[in-house]
């Protein structure tokens, strides 16, 4: 049996039927994910600092207010930022930047858990 001669393939009068409902199909995807709210994507930047809010679970072991160190870090963050960015003077740098280090020293000696005061006693000894 050979190949037949001018019979039309068997899908042709589907192909403008099948084409257009993928052509649907990717414009109905394009179109849901760009109206996700991505995260950071439309965030203004404010001059502002506020607390980060923590779940629960990512607390860890450290005590205090909504884990001390991670705002802290946070506010040091925003802190360069600004001055990188230029929206603080450098005089205000110079007054907060100390504070933070003498805020964050304290909040490090604090936290250290009890197992590692135990090694360092045993080093000194």
């Amino acid at each position: 049996l050979g190949n037949p001669i001018d019979t039309p393939d068997p899908l042709s009068k589907y192909k403008w039927w099948i084409l257009g409902g993928l052509a649907v199909l990717l414009a109905g995807g394009a179109g849901f994910l760009l109206s996700r709210p991505q995260a950071g994507r439309d965030a203004p930047i404010s001059n502002t600092t506020a607390v980060p809010t923590q779940p629960p679970a990512a607390a860890g072991s450290l005590s205090g207010p909504p884990n001390l160190l991670q705002v802290l870090r946070d506010e040091l963050f925003t802190l360069e930022s600004d001055r990188l960015t230029g929206k603080i003077s450098d005089e205000e740098y110079a007054r907060l930047k100390p504070a933070f280090e003498v805020v964050l020293q304290n909040a490090l000696k604090r936290n250290v858990p009890e197992s590692v005061h135990r090694r360092q006693s045993y080093q000194v000894e």
